[in-house]
């Protein structure tokens, strides 16, 4: 979790979701984060059911931009699930979480 935490904190990229500060209690760790309103992928593949030739392209896209931004300040996602790209719908752009 912390090196997660400090990729967010580290990274300025339009293509990894800004994180604002972090806190925590006895019991929890708080994450005060960019908010994304296009929700996330797995939402959008439920909701369409099937992208376009052109979509799929798009999200291709946007997913190798994502994840060449965290190789670049060497760091390796683990898991590139539908639940973990969210959508800024407002640029029409991804933004990677990377939890």
């Amino acid at each position: 979790m912390k090196a997660e935490r400090n990729l967010l904190a580290e990274v300025d990229s339009n293509c990894i979701v800004k994180l604002y500060c972090s806190f925590q209690d006895e019991e929890y760790l708080y994450l005060i984060m960019e908010y994304l309103p296009g929700g996330d992928m797995m939402t959008l593949l439920m909701r369409k059911d099937t992208l376009t030739e052109d979509e799929a392209r798009f999200y291709v896209g946007e997913t190798v931009l994502a994840i060449e931004s965290i190789h670049k300040h060497n760091y390796i996602h683990r898991s590139s699930e539908a639940i973990s790209y969210l959508s800024k719908f407002v640029a029409y752009h991804f933004s990677f979480l990377v939890f």
